[in-house]
């Protein structure tokens, strides 16, 4: 069995960390640690608090009776605080061994709650051209009430709030003691790796504590009063540790800490423990303000802890503060993208460039960032738990009531229809700023009233989906009549559900069905709500339905989500389209599915976009809807579906394979029932997936693809009734031969079988299959190359099928910027209506021009972990599941 490893960015100014962990999750039917372990830390987490000594001496007592060469622990950095784990060496043993003795320990002692590995980051500093460390002049703000373009500051310290008894734990890259007398009250500064020094190397560490609360003159911190305390978990090196974090959020605990700012944060939301500790120290009432990355434009690369749903997820904004800044992480979140869909993040916006802040030495500068934001953010919060009186803070300081006093007052930027790429825009959708930009004068003018009257508040606060661009995407098709239902995921920010949300109907809203799906207790202090809105019956001209989804909780005034749909006549079925089947594509980081595109694998090796029609592809179906086409989004697989209500099915860059009851109902529904269907694969190589394995310094093993850039052995099983195959040869349109090609091709596979009549479409490629030449562009070895197919499935009632060997050209994110939707959308209007396609003379009929008949197409599904989260491979899997598995976290 081979062991995992994923890649997480953690954001340090401009810092990416590379990740070597193992399976955080694995097949539904198996336990997490049994895996091919060959390294012995672990993490042995109980279910409650005592001191170390205590926790070892139980362990220790039950593992010597099994084994005594077994017993190894290592010391925490704090042993003389209460910890609810040990990090514990097993010594080395062969895997039926390892796992044995695992299964036996988490059997066999009640008190433990979960095992775990040890973690390992490793990285280092990158240097940006958007990061400025310019200097900055005391004067250019000196004479706006603002601070670092937080409003109402310098009243609110005249008022007398200036963080004062606000206890602030800075989770970064340290702070040196030479840097206390830049500072009011820096109450401890610790270390949690294993260097031995109070240092901050880096830099970035210190000056997000003086953003918070900084004393230089020129360069204030937004609550010089507050109390910091640094802890510092990043070595010189930027290594950290999962445990080191667990330690040191314990230690935050046992403090009673009011605050965490992270500016920091990765795309794996799988890491279990840390993730769980967030959310302890939440449930504790500990506020955890967390920076939302600078992975922006793109859609759908959130970095964790910031896409948590009981952390304040901050954005950054341009220096005016009216546009959101080109860096700044977007949502949606890709944890529920497999029960159907991800939820607004982040949640408030603050200023993200040219931040003002100081150095260990106090001169003053400026930087750029959401972990500049994040700072400004945990600063306001300050300054409201200082504004409270000592009762108050006992109440209501603490994680709700905070985040729904910052959601319900934020300022809302203007949303504006410019640009049509998602990657240039100012659509200032729901997704892109949540609530809007921190406005601190409404939140300490509004927090009396909300005090008297807690109430739940809602992320987005209401539902209007004829507001666009404001709500993106889903503004953007009016819903019908026999449609799958619209899936979206509010927030709610309260403590805990009374009753099921109530659905109250208004003008037309007794055409909508409206479904929650909810857990009932929201722990800590926020939870999703799963709507599931589809129409009962159709409509003959278009209509704006309206209601409210009454929610009732515990502890505060119940709230009403406003909800306005506009519906619309079903659409013929020549218009009608499931794009896609979403199904077919695995969510990072649950295995290692490697780029698309292999120029760029050496940098960044994991698919961690998503592939959905609204974070990558959103392009793709905005060209869709532009161009008329109604579009579904289907989450199950298709003995769940009716295929012959759609004219089309488009399948997108598929890792997952089919069921083949799934493979029997497509092929009835293409030959009998005039349903065309669109596949869309990516490059396939054994030897060459082979190369791409990643060797595991934590573990010291390698861990491999478990498909290529698309499952093309999956798309040949789905085909092979209809002699159509993509082959396991890796072609590049790059560098370009000569011009601009209809379709490009970063790397994709040729189409190697084909039924006569059909026809093709050839461009000049190369071949960069060999791991030696597929980063080289020395080999110029070029050849004309068929990468589209289309026909004509010959049966009385038959649809057509489109076959294109990459994605490339159709995904936002190409390493290009180029696109083919001109000619995609001519296959598609072919596909729907036979609709002849243009510049026919550049497609050959097979009838005179034959493909290779000794090409034998790759067929069979390769021996790898694909199994452990594939909704199809592995034991107990069935179709027939057609309600999306909600997964919790």
């Amino acid at each position: 069995m081979q062991h995992r490893l994923l890649t997480r960015c953690l954001y340090v100014v401009f810092c990416c960390f590379q990740v070597v962990k193992p399976e955080a999750t694995t097949c539904k039917h198996s336990i997490p640690w049994m895996q091919a372990f060959t390294n012995e830390q672990f993490i042995i987490s109980f279910k409650k608090y005592q001191s170390e000594a205590l926790h070892w001496s139980s362990f220790e007592a039950i593992i010597t009776v099994w084994d005594p060469s077994l017993i190894s622990s290592i010391s925490l950095r704090n042993p003389k605080y209460p910890t609810d784990f040990l990090l514990w060496n097993l010594q080395w043993t062969s895997e039926s061994q390892r796992i044995h003795i695992l299964t036996q320990i988490s059997e066999h002692i009640p008190e433990i709650k979960a095992i775990s590995r040890n973690q390992l980051m490793q990285g280092q500093v990158l240097s940006a051209s958007n990061a400025s460390k310019t200097p900055f002049k005391a004067s250019d703000h000196s004479q706006t009430n603002s601070v670092n373009g937080v409003d109402y500051v310098k009243d609110a310290w005249q008022r007398g709030f200036k963080g004062q008894n606000v206890k602030i734990g800075v989770f970064d890259t340290g702070l040196a003691p030479s840097s206390r007398q830049h500072f009011h009250h820096v109450e401890d500064i610790t270390n949690w790796t294993n260097e031995q020094d109070l240092v901050d190397s880096n830099g970035h560490g210190t000056f997000v504590a003086g953003v918070i609360a900084g004393s230089v003159d020129g360069c204030l911190g937004i609550a010089p009063e507050a109390s910091i305390y640094a802890f510092r978990v990043f070595t010189s090196e930027s290594v950290v540790y999962t445990s080191w974090f667990l330690d040191a959020i314990n230690y935050a605990i046992y403090l009673e800490l009011d605050v965490l700012n992270f500016s920091i944060g990765g795309p794996d939301f799988e890491d279990l423990p840390f993730v769980d500790k967030v959310r302890e120290a939440s449930s504790h009432g500990i506020i955890v303000v967390s920076a939302a990355g600078n992975s922006g434009p793109y859609y759908g690369i959130l970095t964790n802890p910031a896409d948590q749903m009981d952390v304040i997820g901050v954005g950054g904004l341009t220096e005016d503060l009216q546009k959101i800044a080109s860096f700044s992480a977007r949502g949606l979140t890709t944890w529920e993208i497999d029960s159907g869909y991800g939820r607004v993040k982040p949640d408030v916006m603050a200023l993200g460039v040219n931040v003002v802040g100081q150095t260990s030495t106090g001169k003053c500068i400026q930087l750029n960032g959401t972990s500049m934001a994040a700072p400004l953010v945990t600063g306001a919060v300050a300054l409201i738990l200082s504004a409270m009186t000592a009762s108050q803070r006992q109440q209501f300081g603490n994680p709700g009531f905070i985040k729904a006093l910052l959601l319900t007052t934020a300022t809302r930027l203007e949303s504006r229809s410019i640009g049509s790429s998602t990657l240039n825009n100012e659509w200032h959708h729901i997704y892109e700023q949540g609530a809007g930009r921190l406005n601190l004068s409404s939140a300490l003018s509004s927090m009396e009233l909300m005090m008297k009257q807690p109430k739940v508040v809602i992320l987005p606060g209401a539902l209007d989906l004829t507001d666009c661009p404001y709500t993106w995407p889903h503004c953007n098709q009016a819903i019908y009549h026999d449609a799958l239902p619209v899936i979206i995921h509010p927030t709610a920010v309260s403590s805990r559900l009374m009753v099921p949300p109530e659905w109250i109907p208004g003008v037309h809203g007794d055409l909508l069905d409206v479904q929650t799906i909810t857990n009932g207790k929201f722990i800590p202090y926020t939870g999703a709500i799963g709507l599931y809105i589809s129409v009962k019956a159709p409509v003959l001209e278009p209509i704006v339905a309206q209601g409210r989804l009454r929610i009732t909780l515990e502890n505060a005034v119940g709230a009403d989500l406003v909800i306005k749909i506009p519906i619309q006549p079903t659409p013929p079925r020549h218009k009608r389209v499931i794009l896609w089947d979403q199904f077919r594509n695995l969510q990072y980081p649950s295995l290692y599915v490697p780029k698309d595109d292999l120029h760029i694998h050496t940098s960044d090796p994991f698919d961690s976009h998503g592939d959905h029609p609204h974070t990558n592809f959103a392009d793709l179906w905005m060209a869709l809807r532009t161009a008329g086409y109604a579009v579904e989004i289907a989450s199950v697989d298709y003995t769940c579906l009716e295929l012959s209500k759609y004219g089309l099915v488009l399948v997108v860059d598929p890792e997952e394979p089919w069921f083949d009851s799934e493979i029997q109902a497509m092929t009835a529904a293409i030959r009998e029932q005039n349903v065309s269907l669109v596949v869309i694969g990516g490059w396939y190589n054994l030897d060459t997936m082979n190369s791409l394995e990643i060797w595991d310094t934590n573990t010291l093993s390698h861990w491999q693809p478990v498909v290529g850039g698309s499952n093309v052995p999956a798309i040949n099983q789905l085909l092979e009734s209809f002699n159509i195959a993509l082959g396991d040869t890796i072609w590049t349109s790059f560098p370009l031969h000569e011009g601009t090609p209809d379709m490009f091709v970063e790397s994709g596979s040729g189409i190697v079988s084909f039924p006569i009549d059909g026809h093709l479409y050839f461009t000049q490629l190369r071949n960069i299959t060999s791991k030696s030449t597929f980063l080289s562009t020395a080999l110029m070895d070029w050849k004309s190359v068929p990468v589209v197919g289309s026909t004509q499935v010959s049966t009385k009632n038959g649809g057509r099928i489109i076959v294109m060997g990459d994605a490339s050209c159709l995904d936002s994110i190409n390493s290009t910027g180029m696109t083919c939707f001109k000619m995609f959308l001519e296959l598609v209007a072919y596909a729907l209506s036979s609709t002849p396609l243009s510049n026919t003379g550049e497609w050959t009929h097979l009838a005179s021009n034959p493909l290779l008949a000794a090409i034998k197409p790759p067929m069979t599904q390769p021996d790898t972990e694909l199994w452990k989260e594939s909704k199809v491979l592995g034991p107990n899997k069935k179709p027939g599941q057609c309600l999306p598995v909600k997964k919790t976290r």
